[in-house]
């Protein structure tokens, strides 16, 4: 943020977006927790299906560019995790 004179509101991400269900999908592999039996409420409303965010400003404005992918941010996220509570991966 040292580039930016005045306060911004910058989105940060890949620019790509990912329904909850992928989301979910790729952190019950990445911890291998592949027993799981996740159930979806066909009864609740979705708003939105899938999240996705303008990261054109974060370049034009900072430079920025995402350079691991969303698989890869979460798995880093799970292992600093593990490693900081003393979790073992099953």
């Amino acid at each position: 943020m040292e580039r930016l004179e005045t306060y911004e509101v910058v989105n940060i991400g890949l620019g790509r977006g990912h329904s909850v269900r992928e989301i979910m999908q790729m952190i019950l592999k990445i911890d291998g927790f592949t027993g799981a039996r996740v159930q979806y409420d066909p009864g609740k409303p979705t708003m939105i299906p899938v999240r996705l965010i303008d990261t054109l400003k974060a370049e034009r404005l900072l430079g920025f560019r995402a350079r691991v992918s969303l698989e890869e941010g979460l798995r880093r996220t799970i292992d600093w995790y593990r490693a900081t509570r003393g979790i073992a991966r099953p």
